[in-house]
């Protein structure tokens, strides 16, 4: 017993101090998205109430608002601390984790396994940069552990009790990206463990229909009042007017790749697009953007048309597939672990050196310079990174077909409460969606770090039994 909690004690330490070590020797670094967020912040600080003005913002005032309150803490430190509060909250994430694989009956081992793989995935970088994608992540684990957590109980005060902890962690999320209510129906798919606790008779019709209300409707209200209050003050029925970056890149590739006449109009956005879009560089759409913006149009404005223009470009098959294969890009693999090409990429944002953004740049630093340095080091690492979430990648596409052929033709009891089976398949069906949704816009290693969670949870938990047997022959 003495040993096994102090193995326990080693791996949390070691896991806390290396986090630690690398917030001590990269800080916070920058991103060209972070400045939206410090203006949004100095917003509040003219004007606090601007906190409840959503007109014409491109962003949601959650993480603003967490940097305006590190910058009450200290004005000169405010990043330190903010850095601080990203990895606490990452750690606190990690113990609730902990918690929630131990209620399922998951092994120690495999628990661990998987607090190591996500601890160390893209949310490894994430925790140090200043966007909101740490936050968010952390946010969406958090609503996962409570749906797994419902799913192991049948005591009504606890699902009542985890009900609620997921409403306010929809609502942060919420405030924190608007995007999220996007993904309330794929959050909807968790919800079937309460459909099944239902049908099991472990709860009645009409508390199953309150616990929908109490976790889906709170942030549903709160985004319909944002869009009347903009539609009264702006005319528009959005809750941010940001997501014409997206939108527009979106059809870049198709554009260059099937010289869409989709295009050709007169207008100014069409000339003004194609007098910037000549190539795959994200630039290209913000100089557009900015241009658009000068010459009077509003972000309104330029929103509508870019959501207009993309919707007309995918309801041609040819170019959706066009849009697909080209986000079908491996780094949103590899980037469910990776924990040297993170530092590789803190490293590159402190010396402000890109040649360390990619493992390929990498390869190519080293053979322009022909020396045999710690980039060579650096890049057998990232090497072994690409090969080991490779191998994951093909152990998660195996387990997906079989659990899911094994649900489609029933050879799994799917209202069984005994085992974690259908905990597996639902993360498996959200991850996927989640791909399907990004594959059809646009697909980043960061949009993937709270699904990565699901992830890992769904390959490590399929195999736990295994693991387990291993660990006792070999261990």
């Amino acid at each position: 017993m003495f040993k096994s909690i102090n193995k326990n004690k080693v791996f949390w330490f070691s896991l806390i101090t290396i986090k630690l070590i690398l917030f001590y020797l990269f800080g916070v670094q920058s991103m060209p998205d972070s400045s939206t967020y410090l203006e949004l912040s100095e917003n509040i600080k003219n004007d606090f109430f601007s906190v409840f003005k959503f007109e014409d913002k491109t962003r949601m005032i959650g993480y603003p608002f967490i940097i305006y309150l590190t910058k009450i803490l200290s004005t000169e430190n405010w990043i330190i601390l903010l850095g601080f509060f990203q990895i606490s909250f990452s750690i606190f994430t990690l113990f609730f984790m902990n918690t929630t694989l131990k209620k399922l009956s998951i092994s120690n081992i495999s628990a661990k396994l998987i607090i190591l793989l996500f601890s160390f995935s893209t949310i490894n970088k994430l925790d140090l940069l200043l966007l909101t994608d740490s936050i968010y992540g952390n946010l969406m684990v958090l609503i996962f552990c409570n749906f797994f957590l419902i799913y192991q109980t049948n005591q009504k005060i606890k699902i009542t009790k985890y009900c609620f902890a997921i409403s306010f962690l929809l609502i942060v999320s919420f405030l924190i990206k608007d995007t999220t209510i996007i993904f309330i129906p794929f959050f909807g798919i968790f919800f079937i463990i309460l459909i099944i606790k239902f049908i099991k008779k472990k709860m009645s019709g009409y508390k199953c229909f309150l616990y929908l209300l109490l976790i889906f409707l709170p942030v549903f209200l709160i985004s319909e009042i944002i869009k009347l209050s903009n539609y009264k003050k702006q005319g528009y029925k959005y809750i941010t007017v940001g997501g014409s970056t997206i939108y527009y890149y979106a059809t870049v590739k198709p554009y260059l790749d099937r010289n869409l006449k989709i295009f050709d109009s007169e207008n100014d956005y069409d000339k003004t697009y194609k007098k910037y879009i000549k190539n795959l560089e994200f630039s290209g759409v913000y100089n557009m953007i900015n241009d658009l913006e000068n010459q009077g149009y509003t972000k309104t404005e330029i929103l509508e048309y870019s959501k207009d223009k993309y919707i007309r470009v995918i309801l041609n098959p040819l170019n959706l597939l066009n849009i697909i294969q080209w986000n079908l890009k491996p780094t949103f693999i590899w980037g469910t672990f990776q924990p040297f090409l993170s530092i590789s990429q803190l490293y590159s944002l402190k010396i402000n050196d890109n040649s360390y953004w990619r493992t390929r740049l990498i390869i190519k630093k080293i053979l322009t310079e022909s020396l045999f340095d710690w980039n060579v080091i650096l890049f057998s690492f990232c090497l072994l990174e690409i090969i080991f979430t490779t191998f994951l990648f093909l152990l998660f596409v195996k387990i997906s077909l079989v659990n899911l052929k094994n649900f489609y033709f029933r050879k799994v009891d799917i209202f069984s409460l005994n085992d974690n089976r259908i905990i597996i398949i639902l993360s498996i069906i959200f991850y996927l969606l989640f791909c399907l949704l990004h594959l059809i816009v646009h697909m980043e290693p960061r949009y993937m770090v709270g699904v990565n969670f699901l992830f890992i949870f769904s390959i490590i938990t399929n195999y736990d039994s295994l693991i387990k047997k291993f660990i006792q022959k070999f261990g």
